[in-house]
């Protein structure tokens, strides 16, 4: 697929999202967006050293190979699993929610960074790569320690997305 395409059906699939969310009635919607978009971007930049996002166009970096493109794909993912948890479990304590989101998240994220990984956009840093097991996810072709780190990375993005929502929500 042309990377431009791959660019542009991010950016598509993030007016979807925010389509849907203003259309079903969710409140602040810009708001809890760009604190998630903030949240994302936040943990991409501590975690760049870790591996590389190459092959996009140069618009889509924000610092050295932190891509918003990328970013933006994290938070549709993020945003949508949160909405259905929210959905089908309504009336489910935010304990369970935060763990069934995150159960979503890094399901969905461990397809995604796969067809990241296998389409070249993204490599492991060779000292990452150094100290994995050297055991795969079968079919994915992700090192098995993949899982840790993104729901290692899905856990912080929602705390952090949660706390700020609530700190707005509460002055």
């Amino acid at each position: 697929m042309n990377i431009l395409v791959f660019e542009l059906l991010l950016i598509i699939l993030t007016v979807g999202v925010y389509v849907f969310m203003k259309r079903l009635g969710y409140k602040n919607t810009e708001r809890k967006l760009i604190i998630l978009l903030i949240s994302v971007i936040l943990f991409e930049t501590m975690t760049e050293p870790l591996w590389s996002n190459t092959g996009l166009d140069s618009w889509t970096y924000l610092f050295r190979d932190v891509s918003w493109i990328i970013s933006l794909g994290w938070v549709c993912i993020i945003m949508i699993s949160m909405m259905i948890v929210d959905y089908f479990l309504r009336k489910t304590s935010e304990v369970r929610k935060f763990f069934a989101y995150l159960a979503l998240i890094v399901g969905a994220t461990t397809i995604i960074e796969s067809i990241l990984v296998t389409s070249k956009i993204r490599s492991y840093a060779p000292e990452l790569l150094a100290r994995t097991t050297g055991i795969n996810i079968p079919v994915l072709n992700l090192p098995i320690e993949a899982l840790l780190v993104l729901t290692i990375i899905g856990a912080f993005v929602i705390s952090t997305y949660k706390y700020i929502n609530y700190l707005f929500n509460t002055r």
